[in-house]
């Protein structure tokens, strides 16, 4: 079973020095972006990885042998490739730094080895033919950006490492016109991804500009809505009452059944739920497309127990037995610089998730509970459903992706929580094994 921790912001501590978080952004963008739509077969890719890294030592020292091999660096590949293959056992303590792990087998295994190697080998066909093929792999495995870094910085490694071995920088064979070759291959490349990366962000930056305008447009009719429902709910009982003494005074009034005038007032109830519902959903659209910016000058101290005995209080459970899946481990309370409202909002999405995972999974429970640690403040929530599949689990905090059934979710309400503890200077995470269980992590900074 899959088990990671997928966060929607580094879980590294402020406090890490500056170079550290630089990394750790760029190895993280590389996971997520680069390698992660081929998250199913990261265990096979380890597999072949581990196995022919060693396999090509013998291919190149003995049945066509080359001027240079080196078996101690192919074991180093081979084990890096190895540690891939068994990530599912990792402690969970290293989690955190997988994205790490895997930039840095990706830059030492294909653009650091095979240059070294090339180099050694003074340029030869095999060695720079194998090359080639490392920047065709980088071009198919990582972004543009990604691409230009690892193959700059890999190759400069290489050639520090055949200095320091060698005492020169040129090799005395070297055949320079393979390069215009290979920086055609890393430049073309680039081009194509970047051109790529343009269209999907143009493509996500105009559905969230049509969705910001039709939530701008839907507003006033909302808000229309349930001043309506709340002027009804004022005069209700005064209409109740007089229609219940003209039927004691026998006036000829149409009949309503008792069980209809009780359903007025709920039915008013749940007119002003939904629309405070919708106005939740019109905020995410308006949020995920920039329309609107949370303001930290109006962010106040406020008590993560009250918000979520509000969210509790305020959510519209489909009966008791649904409410009943719900555990509330209050613990020690801590405040947080930020807004009780939109906390709320963050657990209605969260809540709305897990329900919806636990009925999938036909039984199941939610749990929340509070923890506090010496670097941060957290909430944990927890559902015992379903889970949520590898190969989604690192895209659940992008703007409409929905890891529902289609027509369920919306996919904004993750990328509204994932803004939302941002603003905050928190993080949210989650971490998820299918078929078990899925755990979402707020961290809130300390007061």
């Amino acid at each position: 079973m899959e088990r990671r921790l997928v966060s929607a912001d580094p879980p590294l501590p402020v406090s890490a020095p500056f170079g550290l978080r630089a990394f750790y952004h760029l190895a993280r963008d590389l996971f997520l972006r680069g390698l992660d739509y081929l998250e199913s077969a990261l265990t096979m890719i380890s597999i072949v990885g581990a196995i022919s890294f060693p396999l090509y030592y013998w291919v190149w020292a003995y049945l066509f042998p080359q001027p240079y091999e080196n078996l101690t660096l192919r074991l180093v590949g081979g084990g890096l490739f190895m540690a891939g293959a068994l990530r599912h056992h990792w402690p969970q303590s290293w989690r955190r730094f997988e994205p790490v792990f895997w930039y840095a087998t990706a830059l030492y295994s294909l653009p650091f080895f095979f240059s070294f190697m090339m180099l050694k080998n003074d340029g030869s066909h095999i060695s720079t033919m194998t090359l080639m093929v490392t920047a065709f792999l980088l071009v198919l495995l990582v972004d543009w950006l990604n691409l230009i870094i690892m193959f700059v910085v890999g190759s400069a490694l290489g050639w520090l490492c055949f200095y320091l071995t060698e005492g020169i920088a040129i090799p005395r064979n070297f055949q320079p016109e393979s390069i215009p070759v290979l920086l055609f291959v890393v430049i073309f490349g680039s081009l194509v991804n970047y051109k790529a990366e343009l269209v999907k962000r143009e493509r996500l930056r105009a559905i969230l500009a049509v969705a910001g305008n039709i939530a701008h447009e839907m507003r006033t009719p909302l808000l229309a809505i349930k001043a309506g429902a709340a002027g009804l709910q004022r005069h209700l009982p005064n209409l109740l009452d007089a229609y219940g003494k003209a039927r004691d005074e026998g006036l000829d009034v149409a009949r309503i059944r008792s069980g209809q005038l009780t359903g007025l007032s709920k039915t008013l109830d749940r007119i002003a739920s939904e629309t405070d519902y919708a106005n939740v959903i019109i905020d995410m659209l308006l949020t995920n497309a920039g329309k609107t910016e949370l303001q930290p000058s109006q962010f106040k101290r406020v008590s993560i127990a009250d918000c979520v005995d509000q969210a509790l209080a305020r959510y519209v459970f489909k009966s008791e037995e649904e409410r009943a899946k719900v555990t509330w481990q209050r613990g020690e309370d801590f405040e947080f610089q930020g807004s009780d409202l939109l906390v709320i909002h963050v657990l209605f999405n969260l809540m709305k998730n897990a329900l919806y995972f636990v009925h999938e999974a036909g039984d199941g429970e939610v749990s929340i509970r509070l923890e506090r640690k010496a670097d941060a403040n957290y909430l944990y929530f927890r559902d015992t459903g379903t889970g949520i599949a590898p190969d989604m689990l690192p895209h659940i905090f992008e703007p409409f992706y929905s890891s529902l059934e289609q027509g369920t979710g919306t996919g904004m309400g993750l990328s509204f929580c994932k803004l939302v503890m941002q603003g905050f200077g928190g993080h949210i995470a989650c971490r998820s094994e299918l078929g078990r269980y899925t755990e979402f992590e707020l961290g809130f900074p300390k007061v």
